[in-house]
């Protein structure tokens, strides 16, 4: 696991979104799912939604207050759990993510995304401590 640092999600997130492969995320999900995840960073006042949208996944810096499901979490642990360093239950039992709206089902949606690559090329590229 990484260490509690400044992890500057401002800047991961959206360089993330600039790498991933839109045919991956549609060969994974198809055009079948239309589902709308706005995340709260607590400790870093970051904000922004993850939207499956007819295959692709759109990004936007903001909570969208209609979406499916909105989680507030730690940038540490966002961290951790988008490079897979925190498992999905370890993350549920442990009570570092907080559901403010929507279900699990949809959350093993999102959390089955294969983003974590982009994430950790992300890093890379910015320079932040990934391994």
């Amino acid at each position: 696991m990484i260490p509690d640092q400044r992890i500057p999600l401002d800047k991961i997130v959206p360089e993330m979104i600039r790498l991933i492969d839109q045919k991956e995320i549609y060969d994974y999900v198809g055009d079948a799912i239309d589902l709308t995840f706005s995340y709260e960073i607590v400790d870093c006042s970051y904000k922004f939604t993850l939207a499956l949208k007819s295959g692709n996944l759109e990004f936007e810096e903001s909570i969208d207050t209609n979406a499916d499901v909105i989680l507030k979490v730690k940038a540490n642990d966002f961290h951790n759990m988008t490079l897979g360093k925190l498992n999905f239950m370890s993350i549920i039992l442990g009570k570092k993510l907080k559901f403010v709206k929507g279900d699990l089902s949809d959350m093993i949606i999102i959390g089955g995304l294969p983003i974590d690559k982009y994430y950790a090329n992300a890093c890379k590229n910015l320079e932040v401590d990934y391994e």
